[in-house]
């Protein structure tokens, strides 16, 4: 039974049993938040230009691109779902550095990553799980991340893609569980 199939069945129980819940519950899921629309109201912080603290309550929805500034994104361990969408992307070239610092994040049902770095794009990853996505995280150029702790479970193509023979990637302490490649 997956993430959806749960929530489906549980909001059904809610409403058999008590439909004035159901309807809160109903009109809370109904009102989801973007990662864009928490991106775009972010402020600068400990160094970086946009400094982000989700909520470990929420599940965030949408994608997001980052093409200029040093971003900080601490998840606390709540989801990131693309909805079937581009991912999380970075461009950067020596016009404009884009840096990204993303942590306790899962990040899943992206088209075509998760997260993708492209240019010269920088970033750390540490403790992000990324689900059911085409590629889990992509590293693509010049570009160059530090990846740790961890997890890459079910993407459709690979947990992991390089493309082309430039990028950087320092791994520790990863894991990779049932992606097709």
């Amino acid at each position: 039974m997956n993430f959806f199939e749960i929530i489906y069945e549980s909001l059904v129980l809610i409403f058999l049993f008590d439909p004035d819940l159901y309807n809160i519950i109903f009109l809370s899921l109904s009102f989801s938040i973007t990662l864009q629309e928490v991106y775009d109201l972010a402020e600068p912080q400990n160094g970086y230009d946009k400094y982000i603290i989700l909520d470990s309550e929420e599940i965030y929805e949408g994608g997001l691109g980052i093409f200029e500034g040093n971003v900080y994104m601490n998840c606390q361990g709540t989801i990131i779902d693309l909805l079937g969408g581009g991912g999380i992307w970075l461009f950067a070239d020596e016009y404009y550095t884009a840096n990204l610092d993303i942590e306790y994040c899962t990040i899943f049902n992206g088209e075509t990553s998760g997260l993708n770095f492209m240019g010269i794009s920088t970033g750390n990853i540490s403790n992000c799980n990324f689900i059911s996505n085409d590629i889990g995280l992509v590293l693509m150029d010049q570009s160059h991340a530090t990846l740790k702790n961890s997890n890459f479970i079910n993407n459709q193509t690979y947990g992991l893609g390089l493309i082309t023979e430039e990028p950087v990637l320092e791994v520790s302490y990863s894991n990779f569980w049932e992606n097709s490649e």
